[in-house]
């Protein structure tokens, strides 16, 4: 299996394994740490939740074309789960079996490794190449 072939698989697996999470109910979309019981809980889902998913999806196109703001969006949002994690922790994951919390730690780790992998070669080049062709267009 290629590079290529390689991070389009781990796309592939961490974007499915979250659909298949949330979907079942084995981890729920847990909006509610970020509302405290705010009576507006209901419009942060429209207001902040759904776009957020619309980027997600969009990004992870973009990954998998190896387009050059694609590799920087997948950046951003990382560090931004990360920070939301260090001021909203989740304690979901030891709720549930040690199955999905082992899917769950997959899904962290398939992270690192994409972003680690769209910055080295051979596939920085990809991203570099997609760069090069937006500035010349």
């Amino acid at each position: 299996m290629s590079a290529p072939q390689f991070f389009r698989f781990l796309i592939a697996a961490r974007f499915l394994m979250a659909i298949l999470f949330r979907t079942t109910g084995l981890v729920s979309w847990d909006h509610e740490r970020f509302t405290d019981g705010d009576p507006l809980g209901p419009f942060f889902g429209l207001l902040v939740e759904v776009p957020i998913a619309i980027a997600l999806v969009a990004i992870i196109v973009g990954l998998w074309q190896f387009r050059w703001w694609a590799r920087i969006g997948y950046v951003v949002i990382t560090v931004a789960y990360v920070i939301l994690g260090i001021f909203f922790p989740s304690h979901t994951l030891f709720e549930h079996s040690p199955a999905v919390a082992a899917f769950a730690y997959f899904e962290v780790f398939t992270q690192g490794v994409l972003i680690t992998m769209s910055f080295l070669p051979p596939l920085a080049q990809l991203f570099d190449e997609s760069m090069s062709a937006h500035r010349a267009g």
